[in-house]
């Protein structure tokens, strides 16, 4: 079996990593298994820049492919650069996308650009306890001698902690955040009624996993008072016109929760967002 560990701390991770997955089973790559997914501290050296303290989202996913392992890193690396990854880069800066061979059967290969089982493998225990959730029979073969070597993942992930990780989420089915832009929802009035907050809150609601963000502005509450179409527009256009940046760069699904017409109307003829902007509204 092929493993492969898949990686985002640069925009909507999980988006970025959905998008890697597909591009992967085009490549002559047959996915069979995926794991779940954590999201972990980035690793970074003494005194690196503050501005790479991101964190990351990780999935390791197993399969099998047709390719050698060199074609198949050729592969990985188009993908890298058709997602945005720049071909030079710092070695520990954040990045859009990262793919890498992590174990091939029981290869072991040792190229100046391709080295199998990945040498950095035992020092990211996140990757150790994913590959573990695959097989217990699945073992750690290297041609160097050491503690390691022979022992199944399931047996090293019990000897190594699982440090840094912040928590974990799966890809599939996807998450609707909900924003109440209301100071009387029974859920969350007030919460995200300010636009300050509303932005705090949806990109919070993105870096949990939700790809889907829905906007009500009008509280369902019982005995909730009722505004008017105007005053409901205006509470998500105060909102809309501060997320046109972050709806552009994290790329996700916005969702307008409102049992009036006119007001999805309105939004969709919103000159700060055009109609292809929002053919993704549900």
């Amino acid at each position: 079996m092929i493993y492969i560990s898949i990686c985002s701390n640069l925009g909507n991770r999980l988006l970025n990593i959905k998008k890697a997955l597909n591009l992967l089973e085009s490549c002559d790559f047959i996915l069979l298994k995926q794991s779940i997914i954590f999201e972990t501290q980035a690793i970074l050296p003494p005194n690196a820049d503050k501005a790479w303290d991101k964190l990351y989202l990780n999935i390791v996913v197993q399969g099998k492919s047709t390719l050698t392992p060199s074609k198949l890193l050729i592969e990985l690396k188009k993908i890298e650069k058709q997602l945005g990854r720049a071909s030079s880069y710092d070695k520990w800066s954040p990045r859009v996308i990262d793919l890498d061979i992590l174990l091939w059967n029981n290869c072991h290969i040792d190229l100046p650009d391709l080295k199998i089982p990945h040498p950095e493998l035992l020092n990211r225990p996140f990757l150790i306890h994913l590959i573990a959730g695959f097989s217990l029979e699945c073992r750690y073969s290297c041609p160097i001698n050491n503690f390691y070597n022979n022992k199944t993942f399931a047996e090293i992930a019990h000897l190594i902690e699982n440090q840094g990780v912040i928590h974990s989420l799966v890809l599939n089915p996807q998450f609707v955040g909900i924003l109440n832009i209301t100071p009387d929802s029974f859920s969350d009035g007030g919460l995200s009624f300010h636009k300050e907050d509303a932005v705090r809150n949806f990109v919070r609601l993105i870096n949990e996993g939700a790809t889907i963000i829905e906007l009500g502005s009008q509280s369902t509450r019982p005995s909730a008072l009722i505004i008017n179409e105007d005053e409901e527009y205006a509470r998500l256009d105060n909102v809309l016109a501060e997320l046109k940046e972050v709806i552009k760069e994290k790329e996700v699904i916005v969702s307008i929760d409102s049992f009036t017409p006119e007001v999805i109307k309105r939004v969709l003829k919103n000159t700060l967002f055009p109609v292809s902007t929002w053919l993704k509204i549900i």
